[in-house]
Order: C-alpha cells, then structure tokens, then sequence
C-alpha cells in the first residue's frame, strides 16, 4: 500500500455514498471524477502555493501566512472560515462550482490540494476555525480523519498544511545548505529563500492583502525595468493610481514608495485597494515597458507596451477580476474586457508623459505585441536626462 496521499483519499467516501455528479446529482464514477479533476491540474505543483493566496484574497482574509520548513508547509488565512462540511469535501467544488467570492475562494483550495496531491504529500491537513468552534480534517494514504481544532489566535482563520517526505525534505536540505548569501538569508532577501518562498515573493509580491513569508512582510515591489532604473531621484519616478470600479474587485497591493525598507517593515496600505497602478521612469536597459494582470493577488499574465520612448520605461499592474480565463484561473483569456482596462494604463502613461515633458509631441501608448528594441543610444539618452535634471533643479 502506498505511503502517499492520493485522490482516492478525497473521492473514497463521496463515491460510496453516490455523491459524485456534474449535474449535481453526484452519481459519477471514481474513475470519471478523476477524469474531470486531471483537468485542474497546473502547470506546475509548486503553484498551488499561488493558488492558497488566491484562495486567501478571494474570501477577504485580513492577513496571510506562508511557513516553509524542511519537513512541512503551512499556510493560515487569518480573519475569515469555511464551513467544515465544504473543507470535508473540498474537491466536489471543482465538479460543481458555485458563485459568489466564497465559492471562488473554495474553488481556488480546491485547485490547490488537488495540485498538492501530485506532490507525494504524505499527509495533507484543512482546518477551520470560527471563533467558536472549529474542526481539523486530515488526510493520508489510509483515508480521512477528523477532530476538532482550536488554534492559537482567538480571531477567525483557515489553516492548510502538507507533511513532506523524506525526499523532499532532503532536497529542501540541500538547497538551503547551498546557500552562499548568508546576509540574503538572515534578512529575507530573495536569494536567501527557499523555492516555495521565491515563488510566492515572484508571483504574489502585488498580493492586497498582508502576506507573511516565515514571519517576515513580502517587501515592497520594485516596479521598472530589471537594470537602468533611478529609484534615488524623486523627479525619476513617476506614478498614478486609479481606484477601484467595483466593490467586489480585490484589487492589487498599494504601498508607500518612501521611507526604509526594513525586514520587518509590513510594507502595506490597507486603508484603500486600486485596480491600475501605472507609472514611468527614466532607464537605460533595453527592456521593453510590460503591463502586468493581478487575478486575486497573483500575477497571473503580461504583456509588452509598445511605442515607449528607449530611454523611459512605462509599467502598468492591473486587476483582471471578472475577466474569463482558463479552468485553473491561472491564465486570463484575451477579450474586450482586458483591451479595455489595458487602454486605461496607456492613458494614465500618456498623462505621465505630458508632465515630464510638457509641450511635446510623443507618440501615445498602446497595448499590443512585442516590438524589437532599436540599440540603445547610451551617450544621448544621458544627455537628455542631464538636462531634464538642469530644468528641474531651475524650477
């Protein structure tokens, strides 16, 4: 008998009881539901630690908490819970989905530890907790067993672990063991992170609400090209913000550009959301200007915006929430609704550029296909900023 945990664990007791149904009726095959759940599956098995963000941001949760350690993983949504009947058969919201934020953060978990379950967990634990009453539900290669829970914290909270095998938790061991920037590893910094950190830091760093990777704060993000960029110069920088046009739309991180970015610094404002965030700079790279999509806190897609002066760089990050996308809700579809949203961005870019430089005739942003990047005239593009900086001090 296997050691790992399988879907048979999460479909065994649904199946005798003749609760497997697409049109809800639940009478389909073991053999069928995991036909359909195969379809689910991404990409890759380290992002259904994406999937658990976005599960934590589509059911409001005040903040969030991902702990990696050689041996486990854990994730905690403070703030919100889930009924235990809907965590008991998680799975089921794959097959019959439901509407509503709530059912679109129970369909984000169930991707998640549908995912998980290809990893060769050998133990997988849903938890919840009211505030009054909770229940932990635990799955390994034998089955389900449950009991009820009560966490440290008194607030409400969901809580997901995964129990490692020895496999695994050796290559964690080694990874960490070749490790050369011990200073990136005591302060938080990328290079000192462990993968299921690094793709949570890559792919959430625009997450809205409060994420914590092993107690420390997601740092602030860095928008601009990967080389070139001036982040000392104020009059360098530039950026807008657009608020939200609907209320149910959790929109993408906002943070204040200004001050120390400590290691313990909770880099967040959560007074107010945005659904764009768009701004330019000055850069020297030959990186071309990218717009970003945000669906629940994950950057999930990204394309280029063209017509951008070789020595600016334009950024816009978006929220793709209501926009259709594929099973997973991973990758966003190409419609109206995307073309549309984008054109806010080359307008907020377009403004941008006419404060820089007022007066002049620059040719309008617009979202489309990569263009090849002409050489970069580097004594020219110097020049220019040398006297936009002359002007700006004389102003």
């Amino acid at each position: 008998m296997s050691e790992f945990v399988s879907v048979d664990s999460f479909l065994q007791e649904l199946s005798s009881e003749g609760r497997l149904d697409s049109a809800g009726k639940f009478t389909l095959s073991l053999e069928h539901a995991k036909e359909k759940l195969s379809e689910f599956l991404l990409k890759s098995t380290q992002d259904y630690l994406l999937k658990l963000v976005q599960a934590g941001v589509a059911a409001g949760a005040r903040t969030l908490d991902l702990r990696s350690t050689m041996g486990s993983l854990s994730f905690s949504m403070y703030g919100v819970s889930f009924d235990p009947i809907d965590l008991e058969n998680i799975l089921t919201h794959l097959l019959q989905p439901g509407q509503g934020a709530q059912a679109r953060a129970l369909r984000h978990l169930a991707i998640a530890i549908n995912t998980a379950i290809t990893t060769r967990a050998t133990g997988i634990t849903l938890a919840t907790w009211d505030g009054h009453k909770g229940q932990k539900i635990f799955w390994k290669a034998g089955g389900r067993s449950s009991q009820p829970w009560r966490p440290f914290r008194s607030q409400p909270c969901v809580h997901f672990g995964v129990r490692r095998t020895v496999l695994e938790s050796a290559s964690q061991f080694w990874h960490l063991l070749g490790q050369r920037d011990i200073f990136s590893m005591l302060t938080g910094g990328r290079a000192g992170l462990d993968p299921d950190r690094q793709t949570v830091l890559d792919r959430a760093i625009w997450c809205p609400v409060p994420l914590a990777l092993n107690g420390q704060w997601l740092p602030r993000p860095r928008p601009g090209p990967p080389r070139g960029a001036i982040f000392s110069r104020t009059h360098s920088f530039h950026s807008s913000w657009l608020p939200l046009d609907n209320p149910e739309d959790p929109g993408i991180r906002r943070f204040h550009q200004q001050g120390m970015a400590w290691p313990w610094s909770r880099h967040f404002d959560t007074t107010s959301a945005g659904a764009i965030n768009a701004g330019l700079q000055d850069s020297f790279s030959e990186a071309a200007s990218q717009l970003s999509w945000v669906l629940d806190g994950v950057l999930v897609a990204s394309q280029p915006i063209p017509n951008i002066s070789m020595n600016q760089y334009g950024w816009g990050v978006l929220s793709a929430h209501g926009c259709a996308t594929d099973l997973t809700a991973m990758a966003p579809i190409q419609n109206e609704f995307l073309h549309t949203r984008a054109q806010r961005v080359c307008e907020v870019l377009e403004q941008v550029l006419t404060i820089r430089k007022p007066g002049t005739d620059r040719p309008s942003p617009t979202p489309g296909q990569a263009q090849p990047n002409a050489p970069v005239d580097r004594v020219a593009a110097w020049e220019a900023v040398r006297r936009r900086r002359k002007r700006f001090k004389s102003e």
